[in-house]
């Protein structure tokens, strides 16, 4: 069941930007679609482990202060702890194992098991805190990170993207997708409604021990998923993200599914196929059966042939969309 896209996002982000080079405009165009790239194959090197360090002291605060509260009177935990080498170190253990465990199902597999939720991710900045210049511009980093003078930057309607999709997942099969924006530092992520209650019920992992981690787990896996794919770096923090966050069901897992629990479980919907690009890096193809994407505008970065560029973009889109002129200067750097 694919949750519905937060309703704050659409009226904090009404528009977004996707900063691209001039091959990639034409294709979005031509298609109709947008490419989603595979967590481990983004800009950012420590995609999805950004959070890893936060849950695991949070995991072993909670963890400590059981302990804390249990050793006077119960003789196990005071085995446990001893076992352990003390209330901390047996605590950060606990929490060192368990988030490792939800990263390695999620994310790595193990021998001849896939990873069940691999993430594909799509990138908009979003321009709502920044001047009207940088909204009718472009922001002049994202002009410099795409070439200086190769850069267009397509602006989106934020809540008919999000439909345009529902629309894509009412056909492909995906265990779950979010549109949220970024978090940039450890003090976001705490904020977030579902960060406390994720520690809680991994805590309940170690209150139940082995017979009921799958299910304790499984109703931790897709808070963890959501939070961790929302956590960047810091030095990113200048391109306000929101990203589109896919889990697609691919051919392999259905496969891997299909002989390890045979017809207990049927997921509907078309596998999504995960192709390689000429560079290498893994993508899914969103929107392919999308008409028409919601484009609201293409604006043309800076540069010594922003001339040509307006034309080129002009004849890509045969006056259906309206092409805009950066007024940032070229600065050749």
């Amino acid at each position: 069941m694919l949750p519905s896209a937060d309703q704050l996002t659409h009226e904090a982000h009404p528009e977004l930007f996707h900063y691209t080079s001039k091959a990639g405009l034409e294709g979005i165009i031509t298609s109709q679609s947008l490419w989603a790239t595979r967590y481990d194959c983004l800009n950012d090197s420590q995609e999805v482990f950004q959070i890893k360090p936060l849950l695991i002291r949070s995991l072993a605060e909670r963890c400590k202060r059981y302990f804390m509260e249990a050793k006077t009177g119960n003789l196990s935990t005071k085995l446990l702890i001893a076992k352990h080498g003390g209330t901390v170190a047996a605590s950060r253990e606990f929490a060192i194992r368990t988030i490792n465990s939800l990263y390695t199902v999620s994310f790595e597999g193990k021998p001849n098991s896939v990873a069940y939720m691999t993430p594909f991710i799509t990138s908009f900045c979003s321009h709502e805190g920044d001047s009207e210049y940088e909204r009718q511009n472009g922001l002049l980093s994202q002009w410099r990170g795409y070439g200086r003078d190769s850069g267009f930057a397509i602006v989106f309607d934020t809540k008919a993207l999000w439909q345009a999709f529902e629309q894509d997942a009412a056909v492909y099969s995906y265990t779950t997708a979010q549109f949220p924006d970024a978090y940039y530092t450890d003090e976001e992520a705490l904020a977030d409604p579902n960060f406390q209650p994720l520690i809680e019920n991994l805590f309940r992992y170690f209150l139940y021990a082995e017979d009921r981690m799958a299910d304790v787990l499984g109703e931790a896996l897709v808070p963890f998923l959501n939070l961790v794919t929302r956590k960047k770096h810091r030095g990113f923090r200048e391109e306000r993200e929101v990203r589109l966050v896919v889990f697609p069901r691919t051919e392999e897992i259905f496969r891997q599914f299909a002989s390890q629990v045979r017809a207990e479980i049927e997921f509907t919907g078309k596998r999504k196929v995960v192709h390689t690009a000429p560079s290498g890096k893994s993508y899914v193809v969103l929107f392919e059966d999308t008409k028409r994407l919601p484009i609201k505008r293409i604006i043309v970065g800076p540069g010594a042939d922003q001339r040509e560029k307006v034309q080129f973009a002009k004849d890509l889109v045969r006056s259906k969309i309206q092409i805009v002129r950066s007024e940032t200067p070229f600065i050749d750097r």
